[in-house]
């Protein structure tokens, strides 16, 4: 008992101790670091404002109200792409590399290689 008597003493005023579930946690920062890679964006710095949009899922990017248009079909495919588990993730992009589309859906700006990249995922 006196082996932790240091302990009591310091917890003397603590009402309550809460252990969160480390586990939970990571599993959403690697889901978090997959997705970035699918999308090409690993390398890109995330600031804390970013990441609140992110989990929030609140984007303000200025879509137009053309349903065709290229931040309408990249807006589509990131959402497919947010539903895959990391297995089907990986297949899709393996699909992508096979039919000579690139991988990184965020840099393409041509609207034609963006439907055919949705296409493949349909």
């Amino acid at each position: 008992m006196l082996a932790w008597q240091k302990v009591i003493d310091n917890s003397v005023g603590n009402k309550e101790f809460t252990l969160g579930n480390a586990l939970t946690k990571a599993v959403d920062v690697e889901q978090k670091i997959y997705k970035r890679e699918i999308l090409g964006e690993a390398g890109k710095p995330v600031s804390e404002e970013e990441a609140e949009k992110e989990e929030s899922g609140v984007t303000n990017d200025g879509v137009s109200n053309n349903e065709d248009s290229v931040e309408a079909v990249r807006k589509r495919i990131i959402n497919m792409i947010k539903q895959m588990t990391p297995p089907e993730k990986q297949e899709m992009k393996d699909k992508l590399v096979k039919e000579g589309l690139p991988t990184t859906i965020t840099r393409i700006k041509d609207l034609g290689q963006l439907k055919k990249i949705e296409e493949v995922l349909s």
